[in-house]
């Protein structure tokens, strides 16, 4: 999925990532994936996706 909105949704990072949506509620909860609460949605900006994927950090594991 190729997107070029710079806020996503959870539903649009499953399909960005191709992770289920239990993952990235998880990773927002434990602090691992950073993101935005706006009322009862959570928003996170695809620049902090993107980033955090090319990143060299060792923990990235856990989403692949």
């Amino acid at each position: 999925m190729e997107t070029s909105k710079k806020v996503m949704s959870v539903k649009e990072v499953t399909e960005y990532l191709g992770v289920s949506q239990s993952t990235v509620y998880e990773k927002c909860a434990e602090g691992s994936l950073p993101h935005k609460r706006l009322g009862g949605r959570i928003l996170i900006v695809k620049k902090t996706i993107d980033d955090w994927l090319l990143s060299d950090e060792p923990n990235e594991r856990e989403v692949a």
